[in-house]
């Protein structure tokens, strides 16, 4: 299923996504197996402010960070503030997706220092959610960036053409990014062009060029 952006529902980050948030933790609490209870929003720590804190079921501060689109190293960069600036026992960045490198970061983080454990967790906006509706909204464990699957639909590049994602072309995504290693078959979930004059140029007869394109 493709994904859409949660901006889309929510203008404002700190306006409406994260008041909402604070209303509805029991929608990332079901995901977590636990249950949170809010302290407070938009937490002055530092020259920073962390948009929510919460605490769990067993009295341990939570710290929430928020963020649209895909993560980033700002938002890292807050989360260490986090870190040194609360008494957060659990620090959890919300995405919409994230960078293979910042999950890194938080997996390193949570080998060295064990008193406080980091977690990712992607908030969703189905495709489907045309009438822009709240409570279709629902948080996942981190969707990596750049990462597709069979059954998600894709955008081609310059054109309203909508591409499902087969076997066979997921396996022509992993030779193209094989043989071109700093390049990319697909961004922001549309097909970019360099991969299909990949296949163009690949593909004489025009079969799979013409299948999907």
């Amino acid at each position: 299923m493709k994904k859409t952006s949660i901006k889309e529902i929510f203008k404002h980050e700190a306006l409406h996504f994260t008041p909402w948030l604070s209303n509805n933790l029991s929608k990332l609490g079901s995901i977590l197996n636990k249950k949170f209870e809010l302290i407070e929003t938009e937490k002055s720590i530092g020259s920073k402010r962390l948009d929510i804190l919460l605490k769990d079921e067993d009295n341990n501060e939570v710290a929430i960070e928020n963020q649209y689109g895909i993560s980033d190293f700002n938002h890292l960069g807050k989360i260490l503030t986090y870190l040194v600036g609360s008494n957060a026992n659990e620090i959890i960045w919300i995405a919409e997706k994230f960078h293979q490198v910042h999950l890194d970061a938080l997996k390193w983080l949570n080998i060295n220092k064990e008193d406080i454990f980091f977690r990712a967790i992607s908030v969703v906006n189905p495709e489907n959610n045309k009438e822009k509706n709240q409570e279709k909204i629902f948080f996942t464990e981190p969707i990596v960036y750049g990462d597709v699957k069979e059954g998600d639909i894709l955008d081609a590049l310059n054109c309203e053409k909508k591409v499902f994602m087969d076997k066979e072309l997921k396996k022509l995504m992993e030779m193209y990014e094989s043989e071109k290693p700093k390049a990319h078959a697909v961004q922001y979930g549309v097909i970019t062009g360099s991969f299909q004059y990949w296949i163009w140029t690949r593909d004489k007869k025009r079969t799979l060029f013409n299948k999907y394109f």
